[in-house]
């Protein structure tokens, strides 16, 4: 009966994988997760809140990718893992609640929670998948792992000297130890194969969550909008940060190339894994945009810290740097346009690095460049291809 029961949660591996309602509900979590960051850094534009926003985030995004995988292997429409993913979303909430004092006085909660869902997870996995003694082994081995690095998340957050080379390193482990297969001595460690994911499936889940990530851009803009009022600058800085979020959703849909759109699968780990790194930097983009359009809104007429047009142009960069190289790792080439715009702010930024709604004027006209130009190469790579 255990062996029939831990069958159900296993998803075919030769059927389609749609997405299913609870995973899109799911990312809902994160949507405040990401207006926390924001938040926080237009309050707080240093380098040292600079890395503090990018160590929580690598956090949050890898308690969701780790989820994204789950859903992969086992069946999001059965109950006990929409029980999972319940719990997961919960966990995540916490420590997005906690994310504006995660190196203050809450910092234990962010780390207990980030810990407690991991191994929540784990563990009740590990129970139910009595009978598979395959994807046992699997999940034990990730739960391990996250017991491991538990430890220093959690030291980090009762000694605050060492929080921050502790939470670095625990994050770093967490993100990289599937290259080399969960190893853990008396089950040793996880293949390629045992770790890969159906390529598709995972692709969709990434464009949802951007879309969503892009419209906490809309979000925050609209916030901060309503709170600077119905003025010429702030209605163009307004106006801006739209025209710079539809660019986005543009630019990241139009296709890498013909054989990008059709993966292989299933995906391997170390691939689907580079996939993960990617829109981290993705996402580290979004936020900076979040935060730079939040600040030129609310200071349109003042112009602002000095500091606001460097956020914006780096977001608009990191950008361009993921597109640089989603290219390079999906069709096999080095991309042309995607750096030259680039080398287009980096040139500009000399001009504009004063003048806020100038910078934002500025990511948008490259930002269209570059988009026009990728199409045009994407439909020539239509047309060349025979059908």
């Amino acid at each position: 009966m255990s062996d029939k029961r831990a069958a159900q949660l296993l998803r075919d591996p030769a059927a389609a994988r749609p997405i299913s309602y609870i995973e899109l509900f799911f990312d809902l979590a994160f949507v405040y997760a990401l207006t926390q960051l924001d938040r926080g850094l237009t309050h707080d534009l240093s380098a040292p809140a600079w890395l503090r926003a990018l160590l929580l985030l690598a956090a949050l995004w890898w308690v969701w990718t780790v989820t994204a995988w789950s859903t992969d292997w086992f069946d999001p429409d059965h109950p006990f893992v929409r029980g999972l993913l319940t719990w997961v979303m919960f966990g995540a909430l916490l420590m997005a609640a906690a994310v504006p004092r995660a190196f203050g006085g809450y910092s234990i909660i962010f780390a207990a929670a980030y810990v407690t869902t991991h191994l929540g997870r784990g563990a009740g996995l590990f129970y139910r998948l009595r009978g598979q003694p395959a994807a046992r082994r699997r999940s034990a081995r990730v739960a391990v792992w996250f017991a491991i690095t538990g430890v220093a998340w959690i030291s980090g957050a009762l000694v605050p000297a060492a929080r921050y080379p502790l939470w670095t390193a625990a994050v770093a482990v967490d993100a990289t130890i599937g290259l080399v297969g969960y190893p853990v001595p008396g089950l040793g460690r996880a293949t390629a194969e045992e770790l890969g994911v159906r390529g598709e499936h995972l692709a969709e889940r990434y464009r949802q969550f951007v879309i969503i990530a892009i419209g906490e851009l809309i979000l925050i803009s609209g916030m901060s909008f309503y709170s600077a009022g119905f003025h010429p600058a702030s209605t163009t800085a307004f106006t801006l940060a739209f025209v710079n979020a539809l660019l986005f959703v543009y630019l990241y849909h139009v296709p890498v190339s013909e054989a990008g759109e059709r993966r292989p699968a299933p995906t391997p780990a170390p691939p689907a894994l580079v996939g993960g790194y990617l829109h981290l930097l993705l996402l580290a983009g979004i936020m900076s945009t979040g935060a730079g359009h939040d600040m030129v809104i609310v200071h349109a007429g003042d112009g602002g810290p000095a500091s606001v047009p460097i956020v914006v142009l780096i977001g608009g960069g990191l950008f361009l740097a993921w597109r640089s190289l989603v290219v390079a790792q999906t069709a096999r080439r080095w991309p042309r346009w995607p750096p030259a715009g680039l080398l287009a702010l980096l040139a500009l930024a000399p001009a504009v690095v004063r003048l806020p709604l100038a910078a934002s004027v500025a990511v948008n006209a490259v930002l269209l460049a570059v988009a026009l130009a990728e199409r045009r190469r994407s439909e020539r790579g239509r047309v060349a291809t025979p059908s």
